[in-house]
């Protein structure tokens, strides 16, 4: 009898471990598959009551300008995009850079997304997630002859802005002659004076120069990347991936681009 009831415990003690194994198995599996993730509450809620709170910095012009109408800009345009195509009204909260974090990560009073000129950060991943980059600030570079990389340039002669990130990565590259300027404009005009044989500069002063000197042309890729990216919640995967999805589309379709175009190359004149 004894021996009956011991056993019949360790029977009950294993099953209640094949249990416990079984559900972490299927938490786990859960999490590695979108469509079978754990339930987002805070995506329901946001579904529900039909609009998207998203924080953005107001002072960063051309990427995000404060009005008396709302913020205008790149950022706030992007933010809006993403709310039409997920079907939810946008609604913004102006923060100052010390309270970018702070407000994504006290709900329910806070942001569900940042859209600030944020840089992708390693050591926020395990409370934020970052979308793909919707814009790349780094250094590229700027030449009649449309040369791609630094590796192109050897031999040549490269104007860059003084002690930038740009200044930095061509003192890499082995048989360079570079030439140093106060402004990234004096490192562009430099160019079209035939001084240099093309110059590394941020591509925000990239785009607006080459909008009025269309002679010049930008290398398809920056050489010292710098991308800005959304950040949300990292527990809120589902809203994530939506995001995420809605950028991907606006790259794809050129909307993406459209604005770059407006904000960056063109921006208006803010009264």
């Amino acid at each position: 009898m004894v021996r009956q009831l011991i056993a019949s415990r360790q029977m009950l003690r294993l099953s209640l471990i094949g249990i416990v194994l079984v559900a972490v198995v299927g938490a786990v599996l859960d999490l590695r598959d979108p469509e079978r993730g754990p339930y987002d509450f805070h995506w329901e809620r946001i579904q529900n009551q039909g609009f998207l709170v998203v924080g953005t910095d107001p002072t960063l012009p051309p990427f995000s300008i404060h009005t008396e109408d709302g913020p205008i800009g790149l950022e706030p345009d992007i933010a809006r995009e993403i709310g039409q195509r997920l079907g939810l009204e946008v609604r913004f909260l102006l923060l100052g850079y010390d309270g970018t974090y702070d407000s994504l990560l006290n709900p329910p009073n806070g942001t569900d997304m940042v859209i600030s000129t944020l840089r992708p950060d390693p050591f926020r991943t395990g409370s934020v997630r970052y979308t793909t980059a919707y814009f790349d600030a780094g250094h590229v570079l700027v030449s009649l002859e449309n040369d791609q990389t630094l590796a192109e340039l050897q031999g040549k002669t490269l104007a860059v802005e003084f002690a930038s990130e740009g200044d930095i990565a061509a003192r890499r590259v082995e048989n360079l002659k570079i030439q140093r300027y106060f402004t990234a404009e004096e490192a562009m005009d430099a160019v079209l004076a035939g001084e240099a044989d093309a110059a590394l500069v941020d591509r925000v002063s990239a785009f607006q120069y080459t909008a009025h000197h269309q002679n010049l042309g930008l290398a398809a890729q920056t050489s010292v990347p710098d991308p800005y990216a959304i950040a949300i919640r990292r527990s809120d995967w589902r809203l994530h991936r939506a995001i995420d999805d809605a950028l991907l589309a606006m790259q794809a379709d050129g909307t993406l681009d459209a604005l770059i175009q407006k904000w960056v190359a063109s921006p208006p004149t803010v009264p």
